[in-house]
Formats: C-alpha cells, structure tokens, sequence
C-alpha cells in the first residue's frame, strides 16, 4: 500500500515578509507608484527626449528595502526640512543624459571605466537634484523645500528605496533610479498615496471648464547665439553683442517648444503672430 506524501520543504516556495513593513499601508502605494512614473517620464521627456532627441522611458518604480552593496559610493544624500533622501543613477544612464546635454547624440559611446570626470560630476549633482525634485512635486505639490547636501552620508539600514527601472531606447541601455527615503518621508508618501474622502460640497452646475481656468505661462526664445568660452569669460560690463532680430520666434511651456510664431512690431512694441505647431 503506497501513501502520497506532500511535496518536501524544499520544494514548497513561501512569500517572504518584509518585517518593516508590517502594520503599515504598503498596499495603497502602488497608485502611488505609478503617478511617479508618469512624472518622471514627463520630466525626462522635456529635458532630454523632446529637446535632444533621446528615448528615456520609466518601465517599472516599486519599493523595497535598502540593500547595501556595489553602487555605494554613488549616493548623494541631502537634508530636507520634512527628513533625508538620497539618489543615485546607474552611471551608463548618467552618461547617455550627459551625451545628449552635449550634443553627443550621433555617435555617442558609453564607457561606464572611463575616468569620472568634474564635469560628470556637476551634472550627476544637478540631475539628481532635478530628479528629487520629481517626487517632491509628487508628495508636496504645493511646497518647495531646500536640499541640503550631506556628502558623506550614505542611506541608513531603516531606509525604503524607490527603484525605478529606466531604459533609452536609442541606445539600448537600461539601469536603475534610485532614491532611498527616510521614515519621515515615508510617512508623507504614505498621506500623499491614502485616498481622498469625497466632500459634500456640490458641483456648481456651468461651472467654466477646466482649459478656461487652467494658467499657462509662455515663454518666447527670442534668438541663441554660440560662442567660444574664452570669448564668454572675457565679458564685462558696457560690451554690446552684435544680433540680428530673427523672423521667428520658439514659443515655450516651460523647457517644450509648442509653437513657432512670427516676430512683428506694432506700434513700437514687438509682438508674436502666425503661430505654427512645433513638429
């Protein structure tokens, strides 16, 4: 007489909790999540897709735990008046953004062993930054904060970290965002991802829409002009640069160029007419 016995211990696969995140709302982050993702692919498509050309695209942005290990010294924390953050970027990531910065887009080669470089750098600070400032505008839209570098802090252990899974498609590169928050943001992450109760104020009946209320601040570029560094450093006050007043003019929302729009005057005052939708 034969028995079945159940499948060995080995076999069986059990879902490993994560004893941090016991007791708290990790479940409503996944909305969350996603609404980051949108944001950064909003902000990565003005600064460098729809200026340079590049490809960026968020795939995936999930939380888990902080992990010690290679990428370590990558790190830029920051002190905030609401907690810490800190943020790294994959270095062939940072280098294809800083080759698009630069014009580099035609036959650009990432080297992840090439020597750091200041300028490499500057931009990882700046980008980094920027990048904070995304999940900033996502938990606190209405307030600014100032960031306050702590170069030789690292992310503790209790941390939660943001990963976000990005990829240029252009070059065929992918890699890792990360920022790593402390509780105290975690705690605003958490009020930004709960679900808002609905009020009992009515709806005003004809109320004017939302393209009618919504402001939009147009930006108009003029003309650019290049020159040498040398020439630019050498600048000092009473020196005129000699420039032509261009036929047109790019119309911008914030770094984006909606329009080109024709460069008239009326009256003594310049004016912008014959507006064309930017391809």
């Amino acid at each position: 007489m034969s028995s079945r016995h159940p499948s060995s211990t080995a076999e069986r696969r059990h879902q490993v909790l994560d004893p941090c995140t016991l007791g708290r709302p990790f479940h409503l982050l996944e909305d969350f999540n996603q609404r980051l993702g949108r944001q950064l692919d909003r902000h990565l498509a003005g600064r460098f897709n729809h200026r340079h050309g590049a490809g960026f695209v968020i795939n995936h942005v999930a939380i888990g735990s902080y992990v010690a290990g290679q990428g370590d010294a990558s790190w830029r924390t920051y002190i905030t008046p609401a907690g810490t953050l800190s943020v790294r970027l994959e270095r062939r990531l940072l280098l294809a953004m800083l080759g698009y910065h630069y014009g580099d887009k035609g036959a650009m080669k990432i080297d992840e062993n090439s020597p750091e470089i200041e300028t490499e750098r500057r931009f990882g600070a700046a980008t980094g930054l920027a990048l904070l400032d995304v999940l900033r505008t996502c938990v606190m839209p209405s307030m600014d904060v100032g960031f306050v570098p702590e170069p030789l802090r690292m992310p503790a252990m209790s941390d939660r970290i943001i990963r976000i899974e990005m990829e240029e498609r252009h070059l065929g590169i992918a890699g890792l965002l990360e920022i790593a928050v402390d509780d105290a943001w975690l705690g605003l992450i958490f009020a930004a991802a709960a679900p808002r109760r609905a009020t009992a104020t009515p709806v005003a009946k004809n109320e004017t829409p939302l393209a009618e209320r919504l402001p939009i601040r147009l930006s108009a570029r003029m003309l650019t002009k290049e020159w040498l560094l040398d020439d630019v450093m050498r600048l000092a006050p009473g020196d005129v640069l000699p420039v032509r007043m261009p036929d047109t003019a790019e119309v911008m929302v914030g770094d984006t160029c909606l329009f080109h729009a024709a460069v008239a005057e009326h009256g003594g005052t310049l004016c912008l007419t014959s507006f064309e939708n930017a391809e």
